[in-house]
């Protein structure tokens, strides 16, 4: 698991154009949303079937961050690890692939650093001052 994180750092030291890589992390922060609000769910019940969304959304991304080439094999590895690997402790390295994936380069749409791209799902609580404690990942 460390291994992915580290791995997920390295991705990438700058932006990409890449429409396929936008699209897997597209999906990859809906899921992280989902995951996020199935931590406060108080029925287990609800939580299990919030949790199943947010790995249903996860999975999604895996076909286009195949496609999106060797690039992106680190999130691509990350995304095949969700059946096994609880998705809270995936998201310091999904959360890192995405930053790279949709950081724009010199010109772009956005300020780039991890700014995502027009039309995609921008990370949870991007751009709110509030967030909870992270307990229970």
């Amino acid at each position: 698991m460390l291994a992915t994180a580290v791995i997920g750092i390295g991705v990438s030291a700058c932006g990409s154009s890449n429409p396929d890589a936008r699209s897997a992390c597209v999906d990859v922060y809906r899921s992280l949303r989902t995951y996020d609000a199935s931590l406060a769910d108080r029925s287990a019940a609800a939580r299990a079937a919030a949790e199943q969304r947010a790995l249903t959304e996860l999975r999604a991304a895996l076909a286009p961050a195949a496609a999106a080439g060797s690039q992106y094999q680190a999130l691509t590895a990350t995304i095949t690890e969700s059946p096994s690997v609880p998705e809270g402790t995936l998201e310091p390295a999904l959360e890192a692939q995405c930053a790279a994936a949709t950081a724009t380069g010199s010109s772009g749409s956005t300020g780039g650093g991890g700014v995502p791209i027009a039309g995609s799902v921008p990370p949870r609580g991007a751009g709110t001052s509030a967030q909870s404690g992270g307990s229970g990942r």
